[in-house]
């Protein structure tokens, strides 16, 4: 067995066992192969990280060359380059005993498990009911976090501070957006367009007026119904346990049959 770092030169060997965002090469990105005895990429793991922080976002084995003790090489060359400019390891686990199990012994700890949620543009755009309550709402208290000026994004870097978010954290500002009352922030959400499917890297929101995030919600089904690249399948996905946001997000499409269970993820963290 072999590992190595994954490059432009080498990754065709490894692009059946990488994960789809990490096929090619992105800024943030640390991409990690192991190579059997015969030369053949055989299991691949891809981390984001940030001057603050960093994820594994995949980890993949073939299946005949598991529990031969590849993934936990990719792990632990992972941990040993981190470990002298970052604290901490996250990984985040989907309803998979295996997997847990694996990081438990690798010293990671986990955490309470979070609900996933997703909703269809299609369900949305189909129901006449649902697309007057949510398409045709007001939105011009928000903007793009693409368009802000000077001083609302010395504001909006105010409370990424407050709330120890990195600013690289995976969002696109073209896509997120945010509300500011006076001189603070009421609610952002921060997303990410991939893979076909927009995935919700953060939502605030004002908790006296829980509705108000529904406008953040218009936006973002208008800016997927205008892009080709979604079609009627295409996914919202977004994690939260908080009744308050779901209530009022079902409330603003009319029912909350259009919110899909995707199961729950746990937070796994190993402190280096």
């Amino acid at each position: 067995m072999d590992i190595t770092r994954i490059t432009g030169n080498n990754e065709a060997c490894f692009a059946h066992v990488l994960n789809g965002t990490a096929v090619t090469a992105t800024e943030n990105m640390l991409r990690i192969g192991a190579v059997d005895d015969e030369g053949n990429g055989v299991a691949a793991l891809s981390a984001y990280f940030d001057a603050q922080f960093i994820e594994v976002t995949s980890l993949y084995v073939q299946e005949k060359y598991r529990r031969q003790g590849y993934g936990r090489a990719l792990m632990e060359t992972l941990v040993s380059l981190a470990e002298d400019d970052y604290t901490s390891v996250t990984v985040y686990v989907y309803d998979d005993e295996g997997a847990e199990e694996f990081l438990k012994g690798m010293g990671f700890e986990l955490f309470d498990a979070t609900e996933l949620h997703y909703i269809r543009l299609g369900e949305v755009l189909r129901s006449a009911y649902c697309r007057r309550l949510l398409l045709d709402n007001d939105t011009e208290e928000i903007k793009n976090i693409s368009d802000l000026d000077e001083n609302e994004i010395k504001i909006l870097l105010g409370f990424f501070k407050k709330n120890h978010i990195p600013l690289k954290g995976g969002f696109d500002p073209h896509w997120s957006t945010i509300r500011f009352d006076g001189t603070e922030v009421a609610d952002i959400y921060l997303v990410e367009p991939m893979n076909g499917d927009v995935n919700m890297i953060l939502q605030s929101f004002d908790k006296k007026n829980p509705q108000k995030i529904t406008m953040h919600m218009t936006e973002l089904i208008r800016k997927m119904e205008e892009e080709a690249e979604f079609g009627p399948l295409a996914r919202f996905n977004f994690a939260s346990d908080n009744t308050k946001f779901l209530e009022a997000l079902g409330r603003s499409m009319g029912s909350t049959a259009y919110i899909n269970s995707a199961g729950k993820y746990k937070k796994a963290i190993r402190l280096l």
